[in-house]
């Protein structure tokens, strides 16, 4: 009977420390760029920054290219543009169409003796992809 006690002490132990397990949360890397919209499988476009290749006085001739679509077909790409310095398709843009390859952009009815900001963009189902910010002032 004296034997009994701890028996039952050690059991009861173990029964305690075996039946409570801390769940198992997946791991995730905090520098993942990945989201969680479901669009796991692929990433964002690949982009150059594109050039300026010709400046007049109320236009300009732009081109870029889409590297890569990253695994998700490009809807659309092109440029947009702005007058201080960090342009978005929020605001002024010039489609392209889509896919991947090279193209060009028009810009018409500028102001002369203006800086204009541009940059190219191109957009897929994980998201937009920006090449750098470039500039050009039209000619007088």
């Amino acid at each position: 009977m004296k034997y009994l006690s701890p028996l039952f002490g050690i059991i009861a132990a173990f029964l305690i420390l075996n039946g409570c397990k801390k769940d198992e949360l997946p791991r995730v890397n905090p520098l993942d760029q990945e989201g969680s919209n479901g669009n796991e499988n692929y990433g964002f476009p690949v982009i150059s920054d594109g050039s300026v290749d010709q400046v007049y006085a109320n236009g300009a001739e732009f081109t870029a290219t889409v590297i890569s679509e990253n695994g998700s077909p490009v809807v659309e790409r092109g440029v947009c543009y702005n007058y201080s310095g960090n342009p978005s398709v929020a605001f002024n843009k010039i489609k392209a169409g889509g896919g991947a390859g090279r193209y060009t952009c028009s810009f018409s009815q500028l102001n002369p003796g203006f800086t204009y900001y541009i940059r190219s963009y191109a957009i897929n189902a994980r998201g937009i992809s920006y090449g750098n910010v470039l500039s050009f002032t039209t000619s007088h």
